[in-house]
């Protein structure tokens, strides 16, 4: 493992050489935009979480502030075209004080390029509205499932309350959030995925996605899935349709693959297609029009692939 991070090069710069970036396109972001990570690794422990238990460790190696600040100039002296940088981090705000000052030399700097960034919903509210003071648009968190009992077994380390506290405190500090469901967690059953979509309509994020258990080999999830023998499929072309869709792999006691792929597909729609959201959107046009390009394009691509996604297949 590295340890000094600093030492590796921007990889903005290998963007800069090799890449258009407006070749790439992520419909939470403002386009088109620059990916970026400014810390290898996460301390947390979720049983399903792929990169810090299989690649960069759950040993929190971040950049110095004055890099990713660099990086962030660079960026928008180098790529002009850039509207948005996507900080890729597992866990962006490990270390609220590096979070904070990273926010003051951003500021500091004069440097006016917005950002969205990977958080947990134990982030404060004074640290979410420095972010906002220095460009932050949205947070992207996990809130996995609104059971507390599954929160424990997946030992996501949150409770139910702080997620309503988390959206309360976005709210206040004027961030976007985009929320994350897992469904098919261990002890899942149909009462706690209605429990979960429930709460996302409570919530009303900016964006939602509902996806199942993807159970990565390396991880804790994975062991979990293969010692109950709940593996499903043992080649991982199954894992995705022919669009790059996520499939679920597991048959997990009352709560088959097709289940799971099923309310998944029913719960981004349902969530969607509300009309106290397409409300939220509307005045959100009115109100954000800078919001207007993104919100469009990702509607246009969201509801063209959605009903392509978990078709029906046999068992």
């Amino acid at each position: 493992m590295i340890e000094n991070v600093d030492e590796l090069p921007f990889v903005s710069e290998v963007y800069k050489r090799h890449l258009d970036v407006r070749d790439y396109y992520f419909a939470a972001a403002n386009y088109p935009m620059a990916m970026i990570i400014t810390g290898r690794g996460c301390p947390y422990k979720c049983f399903f979480c792929v990169y810090p238990q299989t690649f960069h460790s759950c040993q929190y190696r971040p950049r110095s502030a004055a890099s990713v600040v660099d990086e962030f100039q660079w960026i928008t002296e180098n790529l002009p075209e850039v509207k948005e940088i996507g900080i890729e981090d597992d866990t962006f705000t490990v270390d609220p004080e590096r979070t904070k000052e990273i926010c003051r030399q951003i500021i500091e700097r004069g440097i006016k390029v917005k950002w969205y960034c990977n958080v947990r919903v134990d982030l404060e509210l004074e640290t979410m509205r420095q972010m906002k003071k220095a460009g932050c648009r949205l947070v992207t968190v996990g809130f996995e499932s609104a059971d507390q009992e599954s929160l424990n077994r997946m030992q996501k380390g949150i409770t139910v309350a702080q997620i309503r506290q988390f959206v309360r405190d976005a709210g206040k500090a004027g961030l976007l959030v985009h929320g994350c469901f897992i469904i098919g967690n261990p002890g899942e059953t149909t009462e706690t995925m209605a429990k979960s979509l429930e709460m996302a309509r409570e919530l009303n994020c900016d964006t939602m996605q509902f996806f199942p258990l993807l159970v990565y080999p390396g991880t804790e999830a994975y062991r979990w899935a293969s010692e109950n023998g709940y593996l499903a499929a043992d080649n991982f072309a199954d894992w995705a349709d022919e669009g790059g869709m996520y499939r679920s792999v597991l048959n997990i006691p009352g709560l088959p693959a097709g289940a799971v792929e099923a309310f998944c597909l029913r719960a981004n729609r349902e969530y969607y297609l509300r009309p106290r959201y397409l409300l939220m959107k509307l005045r959100q046009l009115i109100f954000g029009p800078r919001e207007i390009t993104r919100t469009l394009k990702g509607a246009l691509t969201y509801f063209r692939r959605l009903p392509k996604s978990y078709r029906p297949r046999q068992r």
